[in-house]
């Protein structure tokens, strides 16, 4: 964490939930704020660009395009970072958009497996 906050920091903007995250982590010691950026994939541009670090969800780096061609890497935090609980909610409707479908089908499969490990 200490190596973390002394890089130029690339935070996602207010209302994402990583922004809300790192000033939960850091427990009110600041990073050292650099870019302000909407969103992960901007966010790892900027990191590929060398322009500093970031805090994303491990999800979003593995075997991301830029991950897999050794342009940024990920790495566990050391601190105690808790649970960020992801919740879906959609308008009950008779009928769901398709993509709206399967979003759900995907993060429901992928809280059973959560659940099964835990």
């Amino acid at each position: 964490m200490d190596r973390m906050l002394a890089e130029p920091f690339i935070a996602m903007r207010s209302g994402y939930l990583m922004h809300r995250f790192i000033h939960r982590l850091t427990n009110g010691r600041q990073p050292a704020f650099a870019y302000s950026v909407d969103g992960a994939e901007m966010g790892k541009v900027m990191v590929a660009e060398g322009l500093g670090v970031t805090l994303l969800p491990d999800y979003s780096v593995i075997d991301d395009p830029l991950e897999r061609g050794g342009i940024i890497t990920h790495r566990p935090l050391a601190a105690e970072a808790g649970d960020v609980l992801l919740v879906a909610q959609h308008a009950r409707t008779r009928h769901l958009p398709q993509p709206v479908e399967q979003l759900v089908r995907i993060l429901s499969a992928h809280a059973a497996r959560w659940r099964d490990t835990t």
